[in-house]
């Protein structure tokens, strides 16, 4: 391979990388979230150090069989929110942002969810709105199962 085909591919991922960093820009722009925040948070005035600080990190083992719901419902008692910051459907998947926040930790996660909605069956009724909020709810709970890994 030439060094003119290295240099035009070099390019061209250059190019690709931008775009996918000014999409996601894009993509906390319109949710309100500072992208600089998320990965560098200044501590509070007067805070003790992250060191200094108990985190809680309960065992996911737990996570398949309870469900990301119940499992934070069981671990973060009323301290715990799930925002859907987009939804977007493509073809026959659901997408859809979600962002977790712990009040009681004031910790933020983000993460996409993905569901496929499930494909008519011959001779069968099916409703297209109950299909796809079944595959919406499927993937906000991808989502959150998400979130709750990078805890």
């Amino acid at each position: 391979m030439g060094s003119n085909s290295r240099q035009s591919f070099g390019e061209s991922f250059d190019t690709l990388l931008e775009g996918n960093r000014r999409q996601l820009e894009s993509l906390y722009d319109g949710s309100g979230i500072n992208a600089g925040a998320t990965r560098h948070p200044q501590p509070a005035a007067g805070a003790p150090p992250v060191a200094d600080m108990q985190q809680v990190r309960p065992e996911k083992n737990d996570l398949d069989s309870l469900g990301p719901s119940a499992w934070l419902d069981r671990h973060f008692p009323d301290q715990w929110r799930c925002q859907i910051r987009d939804r977007r459907r493509e073809g026959d998947e659901i997408v859809v942002l979600c962002c977790l926040e712990l009040s009681g930790q004031d910790s933020r996660k983000a993460q996409f969810g993905s569901a496929r909605i499930e494909p008519p069956v011959p001779g069968v009724y099916r409703n297209e709105r109950e299909t796809e909020e079944a595959a919406y709810q499927e993937a906000v709970d991808d989502a959150l199962r998400r979130c709750v890994q990078l805890l």
